[in-house]
């Protein structure tokens, strides 16, 4: 695996986590400001979307060209990284499975706490400050994400890694 190879799957995957970084913290901070609408906030709103989606864009599919651009394939004593037997596939592979192993072992306790606490408030007919359906669903749907990276973590992989004709 070459230099810039192993740059541009980096790049990727750092723009895979900050993927996952904004959607799940951004995305209920912006939910919860909603309550009370302002034009600045629906401009801070629009802008941070919009400058996220070009971030991601840029990572994920111009990380080639990110390298390039940077130069930060240049100045090293030898062009090749000597990782063994492992391909690039799996080692994003292996990432992606980290990451979906992480959302969940961070994730199942605060979904197995939310469920309880919002069983408990609808049993009881009380409420409690610790039952939260926006937090329920929120952590929900991070469980789902690393279920879902775990379980398909070699379709990431493939997808992460595809060359582009004009590198080959």
């Amino acid at each position: 695996m070459t230099k810039h190879d192993f740059l541009t799957m980096m790049f990727k995957l750092f723009g895979i986590s900050l993927i996952a970084s904004v959607l799940f913290t951004t995305v209920p901070a912006i939910m919860f400001s909603f309550d009370e609408p302002d034009a600045g906030i629906v401009l801070k709103v629009i802008s941070s979307i919009v400058l996220f989606m070009f971030l991601t864009w840029l990572l994920i599919f111009r990380a080639s060209s990110l390298v390039d651009w940077l130069r930060l394939s240049k100045g090293f004593a030898e062009d090749r990284i000597e990782l063994g037997n492992l391909k690039p596939e799996e080692i994003v592979s292996i990432a992606t499975f980290i990451v979906g192993g992480l959302l969940l072992i961070d994730n199942i306790p605060d979904v197995i706490s939310q469920v309880y606490w919002n069983l408990r408030e609808e049993i009881s007919r009380m409420k409690f400050p610790a039952a939260d359906k926006h937090l329920l669903i929120n952590d929900s749907v991070r469980v789902l994400t690393g279920i879902l990276l775990i379980s398909n973590y070699d379709v990431v992989a493939r997808f992460l890694v595809r060359k582009n004709p004009k590198q080959s």
